[in-house]
């Protein structure tokens, strides 16, 4: 479940490369209306004059080139997914109604328009959930945690995945447990003949010697006694042996029994994450406040359908330039898809 990142740097530039590979394919889907300005957000055709979209407020003239960082950026993006910096001026990051020039807080919501410090971990956001701890920072992000608590499939999408991590652990133990006990095994002595246990003396060393009163018969008791602890401790070292065995076989059945139960946590999970891939919202900040109010834990990343790049975590969604047409929390490796790592 955790995710692999052998030649991570490798695919980060790969990931780029298929970023600015979706932009140019925006880019060329724009189309010009005679009545107007077509939105490459979401379609709706606005007035010849509009600087933003009357339906989902994304600015109709967007820079095709980063501001910040001269990388190029969507038409519909708020952020520019390379350096994280905001790109629509004069619009408010969590609402995106218009600031006057001369107001330091939202009219609409009320935010900085700066952005909102997290009380928790101290990191400035310009989103609901702190991208570090994943803490509501808005009215609108408290809002959207109490309806995922309320959401059945939210809910069991969540619970799914806590118990596929839970399996997770508890089969990582049992194959630790393994490994030494397979260790131990190595490690033991030839097999020994069985032995059977020597009764012991009736009489103490005393009464020996007062009863028998020579050396050389004091020697032969001695040996005896010597011969008796000797196949006792080979008798216990069988007995040790036949438990170590029995341990390490019900540690393989008890492997085989999670192996088979975490299969089946996966692939529940999976399905449980697949129900959110193809939601669509309205605004960037609408679909990451959904996602994340959802996330589950120790989830690699949010995979984007963009460009199909996993934004790893604490990040998410966060990382992403275009989370409204959709994605969904990541739990699996990461050979197949593209990284992208915070921005």
């Amino acid at each position: 479940m955790t995710g692999n990142y052998q030649g991570k740097e490798k695919q980060s530039s790969f990931a780029k490369q298929q970023h600015e590979e979706a932009f140019q394919k925006e880019i060329s889907n724009q189309q010009s209306v005679e009545d107007g300005i077509k939105c490459v957000s979401c379609g709706t055709v606005n007035p010849p004059e509009a600087e933003y979209c009357l339906e989902c407020g994304s600015m109709l003239n967007a820079p095709l080139f980063c501001p910040h960082c001269g990388k190029p950026v969507n038409p519909g993006a708020d952020i520019c997914t390379f350096c994280g910096e905001w790109l629509l001026d004069g619009r408010c990051k969590f609402c995106y109604a218009e600031i006057p020039d001369d107001a330091s807080f939202c009219p609409e919501c009320g935010n900085d328009k700066n952005g909102i410090v997290c009380p928790s971990c101290g990191t400035k956001s310009i989103f609901d959930f702190c991208s570090k701890c994943n803490k509501p920072l808005t009215e609108y992000a408290r809002s959207a945690a109490v309806a995922a608590q309320k959401d059945p499939e939210a809910k069991n999408f969540i619970e799914t995945v806590r118990e596929s991590i839970s399996l997770e652990r508890e089969l990582s133990e049992i194959e630790r447990l393994i490994e030494e006990a397979g260790k131990n095994k190595e490690g033991q002595s030839p097999s020994i003949a069985a032995v059977s246990p020597v009764k012991p003396s009736f009489f103490s060393d005393a009464q020996i010697k007062e009863i028998l009163g020579s050396e050389k018969t004091i020697a032969k008791a001695e040996k005896i006694k010597e011969e008796e602890a000797a196949r006792n401790e080979q008798l216990e070292e069988q007995r040790i042996r036949a438990v170590k065995d029995a341990e390490f076989d019900a540690l393989m059945m008890k492997k085989a029994e999670l192996e088979k139960k975490k299969s089946a946590a996966e692939k529940a999970a999976n399905e449980a994450m697949l129900k959110f891939r193809n939601k669509k919202f309205t605004t960037q900040q609408e679909a990451r406040r959904y996602h994340m109010a959802m996330k589950p834990p120790e989830v690699t990343g949010w995979l984007c359908n963009f460009t199909n790049t996993v934004h790893l975590c604490p990040e998410g969604p966060n990382a992403c330039d275009e989370p409204k047409l959709g994605g969904y929390w990541y739990t699996g490796g990461t050979i197949d898809v593209n990284i992208k790592g915070p921005s």
